[in-house]
């Protein structure tokens, strides 16, 4: 898809307006106006795609957004007394889930017509 000089040029080309010797102008050309948009676009996308390669590099190369190396965690050896003790707490939890599953609502649903009128 090589095109000649004389193809770009005629690519490129604004045709004269009919009447008098004044080029054409902007929205007389539709032809040409959707080319200038379109070598725009293309022209803003190339540069776009450059310009987030290239950060993308410096990124990965570390030369932006430097991360301070931590220094690696210890290991702390395991305290069973405060084990035992979340241990003892999770279980109260779960014994008091399941007895809330198991009672009916304190609370009426709101959705749910109530056979009393309301008092006003």
């Amino acid at each position: 898809m090589n095109f000649s000089r004389e193809q770009w040029s005629r690519f490129l080309s604004r045709r004269q307006s009919r009447g008098n010797n004044e080029p054409a102008q902007f929205l007389r050309n539709p032809r040409f106006d959707w080319r200038i948009a379109l070598i725009g676009f293309l022209i803003l996308n190339l540069a776009s795609a450059l310009v987030h390669f290239l950060f993308y590099r410096q990124v990965g190369s570390g030369e932006i957004f430097l991360v301070e190396k931590k220094e690696p965690v210890t290991r702390r050896p395991l305290n069973r007394f405060e084990l035992e003790e979340t241990v003892v707490r999770l279980e109260g939890s779960r014994a008091r889930f399941e007895e809330l599953k198991q009672k009916p609502l304190s609370v009426q649903d709101p959705f749910i017509p109530s056979p009393e009128p309301k008092k006003r």
